[in-house]
């Protein structure tokens, strides 16, 4: 019977049933190219970098090594193309302090995106260096100041104040509406405001999205000049001649043009990313609307009255306001300022006509701007960074400037703590956010907090607030509402402008007569409703308020009220505040103050924090094209609910910067789910759809090949492309007893140790070596490389065929630079870094033993001439004092015990080699082995033999 059979890969099974001739139970530094085994050349170390690093990554555009140790601190040291250390500006080893506890990094462009404990970390290199970005920009104060001015139109034609028999037409009343838009028009016109408005900032980015936008800012008008003033005051008409009937008008409007000036900015070190500042409105929130009013007219000729309907103004009730100021959700740019705060670009006309044709801020958060996310996993595709497996430190607020009412003085108080409280899925998460020596709004001696809170999540639903002052602690609570439109809550604080006053003396000897105007009642009780008790005491010679000496240390230079010379221990004077219940009460926003109704604390343990965070291990989050620092909501994709644990994507990018529309695999607990690409531009995808239900078992381990993405399953290393997931170990995994007998066997241990591979003679189960292992594509071979630094040896996978086989070489990681593929080993102090050896020059040990060769059945037999097809020639340099390759032919009866039957060696280069005569005995199972020094250029092909049943032979 003549046999001739090719060279295939490593199968651990020895059934006959199951394997091929040709099939090896080891394969040592050999891998399958063009149909022949050739041999792997051996890596060639190209430094020796004096650290213990776990991963090594390539920066393409900064043409930079970023390396992360390994010790529990996990930081990165910078190298340049020739593995020299990048230095600092003073000539010092780089290094960012801040940068810790690194798992990974992604790169876009010049920018370095470091994963780490601590949340998302940015680098960016540009001017030949790299510099530190952190988690996001430092965020300046916006200090906005109203400045205000009356506008003035006088009418040219006279207007009556009769309402008998006089035309509608020569009605001032039913005529004021006109003038009024023409004055608010030029106001608008010039840059003012009417009466109020909300304003908002953001940093824009490079690209015209922004990565921060800051609390809503509440600014208004608070002067009065020439008795006009915000809202009830603020749309007035004056005759010219107030003794006439007749007379022309003034209209007289009151608008503020805001002041900005930005502090604590500092955005240098983002420079390029960050490049201006840009100012957002609403535009005025006047406290007057426009009513349309039914008049009837008499007609004394005809006796007849009539009935028209005219357009006046009409002050808003406090409702309508508060809610108008609430929902307010579109902001328009209104001024453009660079990163060092020079403005660039100034809306002159703020009319509503002209404001809602500017771009707009986007009406939904962005994600993460606040927020502090730490991903568990992270991938690069298509120009966008995704993060999955989230966990979300939820913001702990606005910075202190959200504390700062605008256009009042300020003051610094010691320390002031703000409490949120949000419901989330994992129940009340309680956050804190504490500032020392910040400075808080004064007016009309009280401390005051801007009328409108906010906090930037719509779950958020309470807000305290607890300021020290002096020796005690305060705290009041705001309940927030959910904004309609945004992704936040806050709390508008209301007040009114129309009060009753009322003093009532409860003396012994009578009552008395009080100085004490209205005015000055309202600025002692801050406007609060309800009735005040003002005691004297014997004790302390004087007035008290709630326990505490009155009048206030501010208004002690003043005459507030007079009292008989005879004023006894217990005589009370009752300040009796209300709102007034008659006529129309203007609305008012008021600031809040620091009043009496703060409630007094016993000590700082009356608040605490509590989940802080909250854990989304089935969301995945993109960021925008060509920006890893914004992450849309839009963008936001929960897969199922499953710990998402690995991504994907079944074609590695050639080039940084390269679009596809290549599937997205995300792999979770659940199985395989791809996502479609969106190539409308939308979203970053689709739809979803399951594909498969393995699970990955070794994130490490995925990789993406030109024919899909390689990954570790419950059944083996999968290769899964499109829907079909196909087994890519199953010679590998079907383990058997006999296997691990015949490769332990002595004799083949002893032509292993010829060329010091014994010890790669193992049974190691493959499934456990490939649960701790990392996977890297070497592109040039069109292979996978397996290593896991547990073991002394790495497994290769060649995709052209499927066939298996290893290498004596293991190393903690690799690195993809320059299309290339490195390898990198640590030895706990200093880090060596391989490169490839030549496929053309070199060469290495090799090992290669068949499976036990069975040749159809079990009768005995035995081979009368065998063949080895080959090119084998010497590693240059050999000196020939010692065998280059070695060939042996072992024999067995059981297929489990072998012996050495016959053997050759060759110290020349060989093409083909013939084996000697063979003796008479028979055997069933038959095992050939080959253990050399070759040059790489070597290649072993196959088997040509003559194979008798051994009867025939006895016959004869």
């Amino acid at each position: 019977m003549h046999k001739n059979f090719s060279f295939k890969g490593v199968v651990r099974s020895n059934d006959n049933i199951l394997s091929a001739e040709g099939e090896c139970m080891e394969l040592v530094n050999l891998r399958m190219v063009n149909g022949s085994l050739r041999p792997v050349p051996e890596c060639v170390e190209k430094t020796v970098l004096q650290g213990s690093y776990s991963d090594i990554y390539w920066h393409d555009k900064a043409e930079c090594y970023l390396c992360i140790s390994d010790s529990n601190v996990r930081s990165v040291d910078f190298y340049d193309a020739a593995w020299q250390p990048l230095l600092d500006k003073n000539g010092a080893r780089l290094q960012f302090p801040l940068l810790k506890k690194v798992r990974k990094v992604e790169f876009l462009g010049y920018v370095a995106v470091c994963i780490t404990d601590g949340g998302i970390q940015y680098l960016i290199y540009s001017d030949s260096r790299y510099r530190w970005l952190g988690n996001s920009p430092a965020v300046p104060v916006l200090k906005i100041t109203p400045e205000s001015e009356v506008h003035s139109v006088d009418t040219t034609v006279t207007f009556s104040t009769s309402t008998v028999d006089t035309p509608i037409s020569s009605l001032w009343k039913y005529n004021s509406r006109g003038y009024f838009d023409e004055c608010i028009s030029n106001a608008n016109k010039e840059g003012y405001f009417i009466d109020r408005a909300l304003f908002r900032f953001a940093l824009r980015l490079y690209d015209g999205s922004y990565i921060y936008t800051s609390h809503i800012i509440y600014v208004s008008d608070e002067a009065e000049i020439d008795g006009v003033s915000r809202d009830k005051g603020n749309l007035v008409a004056v005759m010219h001649d107030s003794s006439s009937v007749e007379s022309r008008y003034r209209v007289n409007v009151l608008g503020f043009k805001p002041k900005f000036e930005f502090e604590n900015l500092n955005l240098d070190d983002w420079e390029g990313v960050v490049v201006g500042i840009d100012i957002f409105s609403t535009g005025s929130i006047m406290g007057n609307k426009i009513s349309e009013s039914r008049v009837s007219v008499l007609n004394t000729e005809t006796k007849q009255r009539t009935y028209e309907s005219v357009e006046i103004y009409k002050p808003k009730e406090l409702d309508e306001l508060w809610n108008e100021i609430n929902d307010a959700s579109l902001y328009y740019k209104v001024a453009e300022f660079d990163i060092r705060g020079k403005e660039q670009i100034r809306l002159e006309d703020v009319s509503q006509a002209n404001i809602v044709l500017q771009d707009a801020l986007s009406s939904f958060e962005q994600r993460h701007s606040m927020s502090l996310v730490v991903p568990d996993c992270s991938y690069m595709f298509n120009n966008r960074l995704h993060i999955a497996s989230l966990r979300e430190y939820f913001s702990k607020g606005y910075d202190h400037s959200a504390l700062l009412p605008a256009g009042v003085e300020k003051r610094m108080l010691d320390m002031v703590v703000v409490q949120t409280k949000i419901k989330t899925g994992n129940g009340i998460s309680t956050l804190l956010n504490s500032f020392e020596n910040i400075y808080i709004g004064y007016a009309n001696g009280k401390y005051q907090l801007p009328p409108l809170l906010s906090y930037p999540d719509s779950r958020a639903f309470e807000m305290s607030v607890f300021i020290y002052y002096e020796t005690g602690l305060f705290m009041k609570r705001f309940d927030l509402v959910p904004h309609k439109y945004l992704n936040i809550s806050q709390y508008l604080h209301k007040g009114y402008s129309g009060y009753d006053v009322k003093i009532e003396f409860v003396f012994a000897n009578g009552p008395i007569t009080a100085s004490l105007s209205d005015e000055k009642v309202l600025d002692l009780f801050n406007q609060e409703v309800g009735t005040h008790e003002v005691i004297f005491s014997t004790a302390s010679n004087g007035w008290t308020y709630k326990g505490k000496a009155f009048p206030p240390a501010e208004y002690s230079s003043e005459r507030i009220f007079g009292v008989p010379r005879n004023v006894q221990n217990g005589d009370k004077i009752l300040f009796i505040i209300s709102e007034k219940v008659t006529g129309t009460s203007f609305a008012d926003i008021n600031n809040i103050p620091f009043d009496s109704s703060w409630e007094v604390m016993s000590g700082p343990d009356d608040y605490g924090e509590e989940n802080v965070y909250e854990t989304r291990e089935n969301v995945m989050n993109v960021s925008m094209v060509e920006n890893p620092f914004i992450f849309p909501a839009k963008c936001t994709y929960p897969l199922s609910q499953g710990r998402i644990t690995a991504l994907s994507t079944n074609r590695a990018a050639m080039s940084e910067g390269e679009f596809g529309q290549h599937p997205l695999y995300v792999f979770s607990q659940e199985g395989i789910q791809v996502m479609a690409v969106d190539t409308s531009g939308t979203t970053a995808y689709s739809n979803m759809y399951p594909v498969s239900h393995e699970v990955c078992q070794n994130a490490r381990m995925v990789c993406g090949t030109d024919s899909g993405v390689l990954f570790l399953g419950t059944q083996g290393v999968m290769l899964i492309s499109g829907s079909r997931c196909v087994r890519l170990s199953l010679a590998m995994d079907n383990e058997s007893k006999g296997y691990e007998t015949a490769v332990h066997s002595e004799a083949i241990g002893q032509i292993a140790s010829i060329y010091g591979l014994r010890g790669m003679l193992n049974a190691d189960r493959f499934m456990d070596f490939m649960r701790g292992a990392k996977a890297a594509r070497n592109a040039e071979m069109n292979e996978i490389i397996f290593s896991n630094s547990d073991y002394s040896y790495s497994y290769i996978c060649s995709l052209s065929g499927n066939v298996w086989s290893r290498t004596n070489m293991f190393f903690n990681g690799f690195i993809t630079a320059d299309g290339t593929l490195a390898m990198f080993r640590n030895d706990g102090v200093r880090t060596r870094v391989y490169a490839q050896g030549d496929n053309y020059q070199g060469g290495n040990r090799v090992l290669l033993v068949t499976r036990p060769l069975m040749f159809g059945t079990k009768m005995l037999k035995r081979i009368m001439q065998l063949m080895l097809h080959a090119y084998l020639a010497g590693r240059k340099g050999s000196d020939g004092t010692s065998a280059f390759v070695s060939c042996f032919l072992l024999c067995s009866n059981d297929g489990v015990h072998f012996k050495l039957v016959t053997g050759c060696e060759r110290k020349s280069e060989t093409q083909d080699i013939v084996f000697p005569y063979f003796p008479t005995q028979s055997y069933r199972y038959f095992i050939f082995a080959l253990a050399g020094n070759l040059d790489v250029m070597s290649m072993v092909t196959g088997l040509e033999l003559d194979v008798n049943p051994a009867w025939s032979n006895r016959l004869r």
